[in-house]
């Protein structure tokens, strides 16, 4: 059944408002002694953003699962379980590639002053403000074999380079792209790191490969996980590095799902209901390990 966009666009903006007005009304009818009480006991509030989840949210996801289930597309899960393999080793090589690049620039920012601060972030968040199908155009432009990098090789007089058409070229465009996700969290983490700490690190002895490994870097952990689930999380199942960057020669679990959908709502659930629960357990686990981590910083 096809439903018109104004109706969708009408039930958006009805959640929106009546969520609003409900807090609105429930913060003026509680007094402050009842207020805590009451939001505590009845979760008032919460009740119109918890309809809002459950529509836009639950119910998509109940959706794939039953297309997934009922859809007989589970059976192509381990006819492409080499995709899978592949998307988490590239997804992985990103994520160490932007905490490798990513800790130093952030270190470093977190030393500035405060309107260098603000001004480098600016910088970092400012290519997120254009379109990642664009970014990615920009890179295939100048990393084709008649691009900018290229013809600046040619004109020194070096050989050409074969970049786009490989998986390092995918790695690239993802690291490039991702990398403010790694910076920021990081940044935030070793702005919180007092000086004084390094001051008193460095008057018991402590050298500069002691300095990082032992007090800078345990600091910063919180901001590291972060951003490590910052960064793989969304480049495991992203779309278009494979088809512009690559050229489709290396299929990731992203493309094929897409191409699955466009076949049968069953195959391309399967692999997004599997994708979906292999990210769910990675993030598990780094919490897990962020917790920890944490616990034994603090003590």
């Amino acid at each position: 059944m096809f439903i018109p966009i104004y109706i969708i666009f009408a039930v958006m903006i009805v959640l929106a408002v009546v969520q609003w007005l409900w807090i609105i009304v429930g913060i003026l009818k509680s007094s402050p002694r009842r207020r805590q009480h009451r939001l505590i006991k009845l979760n008032l509030p919460i009740l119109p953003y918890g309809l809002w989840i459950i529509l836009f949210t639950i119910v998509p996801i109940g959706m794939i699962v039953f297309y997934a289930v009922t859809g007989g597309g589970l059976g192509d899960i381990f006819n492409n379980f080499d995709v899978i393999l592949r998307s988490l080793m590239v997804s992985f090589l990103t994520t160490i590639f932007c905490i490798l690049f990513g800790f130093p620039f952030a270190y470093f920012l977190s030393r500035m002053s405060e309107r260098a601060q603000n001004n480098c972030v600016l910088l970092i968040t400012l290519p997120m403000w254009t379109s990642l199908l664009l970014r990615t155009y920009a890179w295939k432009a100048i990393l084709n074999n008649n691009g900018f990098l290229n013809n600046i090789l040619a004109a020194i007089g070096l050989p050409r380079l074969t970049i786009i058409g490989t998986t390092g070229a995918v790695i690239f465009g993802m690291v490039c792209d991702f990398i403010p996700f790694a910076i920021l969290p990081m940044w935030t983490a070793m702005k919180k790191i007092d000086e004084n700490i390094i001051g008193a690190a460095r008057d018991l002895g402590a050298d500069g490969k002691n300095l990082l490994f032992r007090v800078i870097i345990p600091l910063a952990m919180p901001g590291i996980f972060s951003a490590i689930i910052m960064v793989f999380a969304p480049s495991v199942s992203t779309l278009g590095f494979n088809s512009l960057l690559g050229l489709n020669k290396h299929m990731l679990v992203g493309d094929l799902i897409e191409k699955r959908f466009l076949e049968s709502n069953g195959a391309g659930s399967a692999l997004a209901l599997v994708l979906t629960l292999l990210l769910l357990i990675i993030l598990y686990i780094m919490n897990k390990f962020d917790s920890e981590t944490v616990e034994a910083t603090l003590t």
